[in-house]
């Protein structure tokens, strides 16, 4: 049996990866959700200590934003191969992105990414060898695999194949896209190919638009990695089964939340943590939330669970402030409830409308277990609406309130 790492440390992102992952990667036009990067952090950390080459590739570059981030975290003395039709679009059959070539190798100078140690094969992924990716990389194998290309299922399954005959042993595969609606091919061919790997590949987590999957001898060393490992402050993981495997389900934290990258958080005031779409707070949700919207995310239980870090709970000695929206049919009032760690710290009729509410922050920290690193918070409610009973639009779903943002 082979001992996987547990104890590692997990490097700070600094210079030019530092500045990716505070926004730099906006300038790079493509698609990728900020948390990857915090991810693929915590991944290649695990991969230098169990001793794997600083190795990638990507299918489907685009102008290059995540196979730029990969290239960035692993450093100067990573080997990248990038495989896109880029201008040959007669040979993307379902439109799912755009490359351009000289964009990418313009996106490569300005971040001075060696081009030298970077393979461009402009060719339809189907007819790429393994041997020709192996070869690209000095002899030696993937230890991440980016498949983003075309996104229906023969292509899908097709550029799985490629990857699993490339990767390392403690290689990770990285697939776009996996639940959008607008390329369901994605889903249905990871689904068809992982069943078919039965017991020796496995989806290790997935979430925020992408799924890792590992061989099944080392998926488990890796979610350990993010529940209890080094990594754990990550995000937040639920467990889940996945074709059949156990998996995770995760919200990871936006690298300007897990790593101090400095305070470009598109202009929110120091100290705020937003639970929009994309906010800081996202990955801080537990159980009981739907998935966070614009405006912030609706509770869709009773209960509903927020982990706070600690250490941003004992900030200040100011009370921690919290913004909310109760939905409750007009002319009503229901009771709002907080407890930290099992203790009431906060109990009140509301009505429906905005609501801001003061949490004393002695009061969370003795509330906390000693040592812990965050505190967890449970927001209960009496009742949950349904929009649509009301006239108020089509949700149909049973709301309580939406948790806007919190200030330290």
């Amino acid at each position: 049996m082979v001992d996987y790492p547990t104890d590692f440390a997990i490097p700070q992102p600094s210079g030019t990866f530092g500045a990716y992952c505070a926004g730099g990667h906006r300038d790079v036009e493509g698609w990728l959700e900020p948390s990857i990067l915090t991810a693929i952090t915590g991944f290649i950390a695990f991969q230098r200590a169990a001793g794997l080459p600083a190795t990638f590739a990507e299918i489907g570059v685009h102008h290059g934003r995540f196979y730029l981030g990969l290239a960035l975290a692993m450093g100067a003395s990573s080997r990248g191969v990038a495989i896109d039709v880029f201008e040959a679009q007669h040979l993307n059959p379902d439109g799912s992105g755009k490359g351009n070539r000289q964009a990418f190798v313009s996106n490569m100078a300005r971040l001075n990414v060696a081009a030298d140690r970077q393979t461009i094969i402009a060719h339809d992924s189907r007819l790429v060898s393994p041997q020709q990716v192996i070869s690209a990389l000095g002899g030696q194998h993937v230890s991440i695999f980016s498949v983003d290309g075309a996104h229906t299922v023969e292509y899908t399954i097709s550029d799985l194949e490629l990857a699993a005959a490339t990767i390392a042993e403690c290689g990770i595969i990285i697939v776009d896209d996996l639940f959008n609606a607008r390329w369901p091919g994605v889903i249905d061919g990871v689904l068809q190919w992982l069943r078919s790997k039965a017991g020796t590949f496995e989806m290790v987590v997935y979430g925020d638009n992408k799924g890792f999957i590992a061989r099944s001898a080392v998926a488990s060393a890796y979610r350990q990695m993010l529940v209890s490992g080094p990594a754990r402050r990550f995000g937040a993981f639920h467990p889940v089964v996945f074709a059949g495997r156990p998996s995770l389900f995760a919200r990871f934290a936006d690298p300007r939340a897990a790593f101090p990258l400095g305070s470009d958080a598109e202009g929110a005031p120091e100290g705020r943590v937003d639970f929009c779409k994309g906010g800081a707070g996202a990955p801080l949700l537990g159980e009981g939330w739907a998935m966070p919207e614009k405006g912030g995310v609706w509770s869709i239980r009773r209960e509903a669970k927020v982990a706070l870090p600690t250490s941003y709970v004992a900030r200040a000695a100011t009370p921690l402030t919290i913004t909310l929206q109760a939905f409750v049919p007009d002319g009503e009032t229901q009771r709002l409830t907080v407890s930290a760690g099992g203790r009431s710290v906060f109990s009140e009729g509301v009505k429906t409308g905005v609501h801001t509410i003061m949490l004393g922050r002695e009061e969370l920290k003795r509330a906390g277990a000693q040592g812990a690193e965050r505190i967890e918070l449970t927001f209960g409610v009496e009742r949950l609406f349904i929009p649509s009973a009301f006239s108020l639009g089509s949700d149909n779903r049973e709301l309580g309130i939406r948790l806007v943002c919190c200030d330290a």
